[in-house]
């Protein structure tokens, strides 16, 4: 009889009465007062479904979400990089609390209490929102193939929510900080952060940065727009990716999207010198096996020089680190502001950091070569003045192993002389 109503309708003096079959197979369930008999059926028809999908989500719903997620995640039409994510997330954060309990045991509460314990660990209010996005599709679909009759509330709803919290909220870093932090690490991973605070570029791109798609001047051009260097975001490969195996590959940067990022005079300059240093690989940045960084080992180094610890090789400077607890991701929101504060126009700050803002303005407002030129100027001046105040001899922070410079920096910077390293590596 499974699939077939047995719901029907009887007459109770002037009106009608509704009597629909009740999950337990057994009793019978019944609502009087329908004006017309029709009424009566169509609502004890749709009784009647849902107390049939009620049982089959009861007799279902012992499946633990660990069993549920080992069906799930194999069925997930997603990108490479956003399914290792997923799984990153389930097995570092959701598995330890949910892995062994049966999904129609999971409450609103535990979910809220699962979320507040993520917060106390000290997780970052986007870490925390990812996780849960995860855990919300877990029990969405899993409602949806009539495992439960319905999925939870998911926390931050409601009456009870509450602000973010104590969490690591991006922040913006002071320049002269971000040379300080530059001049306590090696040369490669002091230009792999003025890369990112004067681009905006993500951490994956940084890393994912190849030779065959960094444009420098050419030798044979005159001054003007011979003179323009850009690095091209590829939307195939342009960003390194770790597995929860910490394994990388390259794939598609954030968005999926690719973008050309101009380049000021003195960070081609910069570029252009590391390349004539490290002639022969094909990645601009790499560990000493010639891999792309993995991201553990740039935080042994990045963390110390944030926080006061100088690098092998290098002085002792004040025991009071630059700008403690600074995350590299921070130089992104760092270049973002410093476009605000020189007042670039906002379809070009959009452009450069690969944003697609929804809305007209993304679809009338477009950027032009004066826009960028005019962008580049600022951004070399503010590097001139910047090295200025802070006193430090950049020279010495950006040489090669050997010993050479790689690019000379300070106050005798300029767009000539920047071209000029530039044309010579292109040259060599």
């Amino acid at each position: 009889m499974a699939g077939v109503v047995m719901a029907y309708v009887e007459r109770c003096g002037k009106v009608w009465r509704a009597r629909w079959l009740l999950a337990d197979g057994r009793r019978y369930g019944s609502r009087s007062g329908f004006a017309v008999k029709w009424e009566a059926k169509h609502f004890a028809d749709a009784r009647e479904v849902a107390e049939r999908a009620a049982a089959q989500a009861e007799s279902v719903s012992g499946v633990t979400l660990g069993a549920w997620w080992e069906r799930w995640l194999p069925a997930q039409d997603l990108a490479p990089a956003t399914l290792e994510n997923y799984a990153q997330q389930f097995r570092r954060h959701i598995a330890p609390r949910f892995a062994t309990v049966a999904i129609g045991q999971i409450t609103a509460l535990d979910l809220a209490g699962f979320a507040r314990g993520l917060r106390g660990r000290g997780l970052s209010p986007s870490s925390v929102s990812v996780v849960m996005s995860v855990l919300r599709d877990l029990l969405a679909d899993a409602a949806a193939d009539g495992m439960i009759a319905a999925a939870p509330a998911m926390p931050g709803r409601g009456r009870n929510r509450r602000g973010p919290g104590p969490g690591r909220a991006g922040r913006a870093l002071e320049l002269e900080a971000v040379l300080e932090v530059c001049a306590r690490l090696a040369p490669q991973d002091a230009l792999m952060v003025i890369v990112a605070a004067f681009t905006g570029m993500r951490w994956g791109e940084v890393c994912a940065m190849r030779c065959a798609f960094l444009h420098l001047p050419q030798a044979d051009t005159g001054p003007g727009e011979g003179d323009a260097a850009w690095y091209e975001v590829d939307a195939r490969i342009g960003a390194v990716h770790e597995d929860v195996h910490a394994r990388r590959f390259f794939g598609p940067p954030k968005g999926g999207h690719g973008r050309t990022v101009d380049l000021p005079p003195f960070l081609a300059a910069a570029l252009a010198g590391h390349i004539q240093a490290t002639a022969g690989r094909e990645l601009l940045f790499v560990n000493a096996r010639g891999e792309p960084i993995r991201h553990s080992d740039w935080l042994a180094r990045w963390h110390p020089a944030c926080d006061g610890v100088t690098g092998r090789g290098r002085p002792a400077r004040a025991r009071t680190g630059p700008c403690p607890g600074a995350r590299f991701h921070d130089l992104r929101h760092t270049h973002a502001t410093m476009l605000a504060e020189l007042a670039v126009p906002e379809a070009l700050r959009d452009e450069r950091l690969g944003h697609h803002p929804p809305g007209v303005r993304s679809l009338y407002t477009h950027t032009t070569s004066a826009m960028r030129a005019a962008m580049l100027s600022q951004l070399e001046r503010r590097w001139i003045q910047v090295v200025a105040r802070a006193g430090l001899d950049m020279e010495r922070v950006f040489v090669d192993r050997g010993g050479d410079a790689v690019a000379r920096y300070g106050s005798r910077s300029s767009g000539s002389s920047s071209a000029r390293c530039g044309r010579e590596a292109a040259a060599g």
